[in-house]
């Protein structure tokens, strides 16, 4: 699941008009050592959950770009590891000529990965993804 293929139709979806060289980061960022959770094996697992629960999606695009994004930036010191992660998205996604609604909904899933707060049917399909393995 955890496919260049993948992401690339997810982001094509949303109107991008390159995906080249986001995945190579992507797959860089989240192979880093010293992760112990948000892995490539934890994007894995939410892409299979939306997978699961798709119909539940208003935009299931947008969500599954949330996921990818979401724990990208991963600093055990640091404390804004979400809203770094939503800014690279957000700053990936506006460069690839993304509408910028559907980027501020983008990033404000990956920022309720933080709060825990929703406020819309996507943010909590979002948040029960990224928590499911509590479940």
């Amino acid at each position: 699941m955890f496919d260049e293929s993948r992401l690339s139709t997810c982001l094509k979806k949303l109107g991008a008009d390159s995906t080249a060289g986001i995945f190579a980061r992507l797959s860089d960022a989240y192979g880093e050592a010293g992760r112990f959770y948000h892995d490539t094996t934890h994007i894995e697992e939410c892409l299979t959950h939306l997978s699961e629960h798709v119909e539940l999606a208003g935009c299931a695009a947008e969500v599954e770009a949330a996921i990818w994004f979401h724990d990208a930036v991963y600093d055990t010191k640091a404390a804004d590891n979400e809203e770094q992660s939503a800014d690279w998205a957000s700053e990936y996604l506006l460069s690839v000529s993304v509408e910028a609604e559907a980027v501020s909904r983008i990033h404000s899933m990956i920022i309720a990965t933080k709060t825990h707060v929703a406020e819309t049917l996507d943010q909590k399909l979002m948040l029960d993804i990224d928590l499911g393995i509590l479940g």
